[in-house]
């Protein structure tokens, strides 16, 4: 697919918005297609198969974190102790872009 060129202008336009619509619809189906493909290779996998020979492998990484969130740590530290530490983290901002029918 060619990139769309932006204008430089404080111009969103409908070109652009049409443009980002069409690459979300494209994930999203990409994704749905993927999702099943990967649980399949991960089971495989962790049964034992054998990747056919051929110039592609597979690789597959375990990563593990701990997830600190407020249903893990209130059991350990406490409703005060949480409510403290979260008082001393910035707020982390995020933003949520959807391009949408009027």
């Amino acid at each position: 697919m060619t990139p769309i060129s932006f204008p430089t202008t404080a111009l969103i336009t409908q070109a652009m918005l049409a443009h980002h619509k069409r690459l979300r619809e494209q994930i999203t189906e990409l994704q749905r297609q993927c999702d099943p493909s990967r649980r399949l290779l991960l089971e495989l996998h962790a049964m034992g198969a054998d990747v056919e020979p051929g110039p592609l492998v597979l690789r597959v990484q375990e990563h593990q974190k701990r997830a600190l969130t407020e249903a893990n740590l209130v059991p350990v530290i406490g409703q005060a102790a949480y409510e403290h530490l979260r008082s001393l983290v910035e707020t982390t901002v995020t933003h949520q872009v959807k391009v949408v029918e009027a």
